[in-house]
């Protein structure tokens, strides 16, 4: 009779599924990583801690968690069942901090320790943030946090054309206005017309309201030029009721 020769037994798929509990409680480890070393597929943990993955005979099959120790399991490489039920036991893991001082400080002494406290110059990097510049576009547009600044020789045409360009010139022509106005007023006060012309109380209000020198020559003159033009207006002023009598 011919010898026959025995063929090796070929690798076979286990399923592997059960639970992954905390070594200290008993209690299901949620969303733990499991990964087959060899064909690097894994799964995860559900919240009651239950798993299956698959892997062949001698594949390790490891099992991690935050604040867990690693597991690592073997598959057993002989055996006849194909599904295999099973409990992971991870062990919680602990860390050692370094010790650390605690002092009784006021608030005042607080503030002179931080004061004083000198740190490396290595641990203060100077940050240098590169200019964000859109592909594709001018260079004169550059792309910032808080919206587009334009530069360079469009910035008249991205003003002239835009909506946000016609925008921001109304704001700054509004803010000089505005600025203009307050100097205007604050120049020619109820107090320094008072002085100038000695009126006072309805004659004042009535002749502010008569006599109006240009702007550009307000914002521009000084109390000597701006009390001659007061004059000028007082000479042709009529008021309403009778001004009052001034302590000349």
């Amino acid at each position: 009779m011919g010898a026959w020769a025995q063929t090796p037994l070929r690798p076979r798929f286990v399923q592997l599924s059960g639970f992954t509990l905390s070594r200290d409680s008993l209690q299901p480890v949620t969303y733990a990583t499991i990964v087959n070393q060899r064909s690097r597929l894994g799964t995860i943990s559900g919240e009651n801690g239950y798993f299956s993955v698959s892997g062949l005979r001698g594949d390790t099959i490891t099992f991690t968690a935050i604040g867990f120790l690693p597991v690592h399991y073997v598959v057993p490489l002989l055996g006849s069942a194909d599904v295999q039920a099973m409990k992971v036991i991870m062990t919680p893991q602990t860390y050692e901090l370094s010790e650390v001082l605690i002092r009784p400080y006021s608030e005042g002494q607080f503030k002179k320790e931080l004061l004083t406290l000198k740190l490396p110059s290595e641990n203060n990097p100077q940050l240098k943030l590169p200019e964000i510049v859109q592909p594709g576009l001018s260079k004169d547009i550059i792309y910032t946090g808080s919206g587009i600044a334009v530069q360079g020789p469009i910035s008249a045409l991205y003003n002239k054309f835009s909506r946000r360009g016609k925008e921001l010139k109304e704001i700054a022509s509004l803010r000089n206005s505005e600025e203009r106005s307050r100097i205007y007023k604050a120049k020619l006060n109820p107090d320094f017309v008072s002085r100038v012309t000695g009126l006072k109380d309805q004659a004042l209000a009535e002749f502010m309201t008569y006599c109006h020198p240009a702007e550009n020559f307000v914002l521009n003159a000084n109390e000597y030029d701006l009390a001659l033009a007061l004059h000028d207006c007082l000479k042709t002023f009529k008021p309403t009721a009778s001004p009052a009598k001034t302590d000349n």
